[in-house]
């Protein structure tokens, strides 16, 4: 196993099975399952750009030095962040207060992971053109201290934080519509 790949299992893969214990503990089935699917895409996106992803200005592939135990648990928690915003903003029958306490809960955000939850989620509400650069900017500089981005940079993770979204809701929606499951929580 090679080290890029080993950094990933260590440091990113390792949370998975403390995210998804806790995720199996909530009742309702909705966020069970869009939770659990959440961890395991952002997992395979860890190795499918930490480790796989072969191409010029690869963002991740050159700052995976700086991933550790510390910034595994941080690329997670923003990313499960990005997911439950793109989500909320899709749809106005989940309740954003009640998501976001589930999301708090699961992935133990401290006040500054809220206060930066809170901060995005308002930004893609109101200045919903200006929500994914913000992101990228609070993304790059929260989990690997990077505070200057080139605009290959931004594009890149943009890109990434956009196709992982669309490929986790292509696998949460492929066998049951997004109306569907809201609907069986709802009944539940």
């Amino acid at each position: 196993m090679g080290k890029n790949k080993t950094a990933v299992k260590n440091y990113i893969e390792s949370y998975q099975e403390h995210y998804l214990n806790r995720i199996y503990e909530l009742e309702n089935p909705f966020y069970i399952a869009f939770y659990e699917l959440s961890v395991c895409n952002i997992i395979a996106d860890g190795y499918d750009f930490f480790v796989d992803l072969k191409c010029e200005n690869n963002f991740f592939k050159s700052n995976i030095v700086k991933l550790n135990l510390f910034t595994g648990k941080k690329f997670i928690k923003m990313m499960s962040l990005y997911h439950t915003i793109r989500i909320l903003k899709m749809r106005e029958d989940i309740n954003p207060d009640e998501m976001k306490k589930v999301m708090f809960n699961i992935f133990e955000f401290d006040e500054n992971e809220k206060k930066i939850f809170d901060i995005l989620y308002r930004c893609a509400l109101d200045y919903r053109n200006k929500f994914h650069r913000l992101f990228v900017d609070a993304f790059v500089k929260y989990v690997f201290g990077v505070e200057i981005l080139s605009p290959f940079t931004l594009a890149f993770v943009e890109n990434f934080c956009y196709n992982s979204f669309n490929s986790f809701f292509d696998s949460f929606t492929k066998f049951m519509t997004l109306q569907r499951r809201i609907s069986v929580q709802l009944n539940a």
